[in-house]
């Protein structure tokens, strides 16, 4: 059974510009920019997550020309995923400019990459901490 009570989160949309390094195995965040928030309502667990979807499809799906070249990954946080470590960072940096004082459960998220020819286009997270 889903749950219908009114869901009020935050979405944040940003461009990222980041190097991987070779030698240690992570990635460096060169520049943050284009920072949208979008404060966004819903009616339960479902809608919830079918905003997650829709914003997905306008934002980046829509965007790429041959489908079947895109992958979508989906999983659950694990601390040692480079991308996941990566996807963290993002969001403390993002907190940091936009002066958001608050703690996230990332063991509460589902975490989404989608991959277009081989190449990251997209990294998000859907979060149910606080969602019954």
């Amino acid at each position: 059974m889903t749950s219908k009570k009114l869901i009020v989160y935050e979405q944040i949309h940003c461009k990222v510009k980041y190097s991987y390094n070779y030698f240690a195995d992570d990635i460096n965040i060169g520049n943050i920019s284009d920072i949208e928030r979008e404060i966004c309502e819903c009616i339960g667990t479902d809608q919830y997550i079918q905003g997650f979807i829709r914003a997905m499809k306008d934002r980046v799906i829509r965007q790429l020309p041959n489908l079947s070249e895109m992958r979508i990954l989906l999983a659950v946080f694990d601390k040692d995923n480079l991308w996941h470590r990566f996807m963290i960072s993002t969001v403390q940096m993002l907190f940091s400019i936009l002066n958001i004082n608050r703690k996230i459960n990332f063991y509460k998220s589902i975490f989404v990459v989608i991959k277009y020819e081989n190449t990251v286009v997209f990294t998000g997270s859907l979060n149910f901490e606080n969602i019954d």
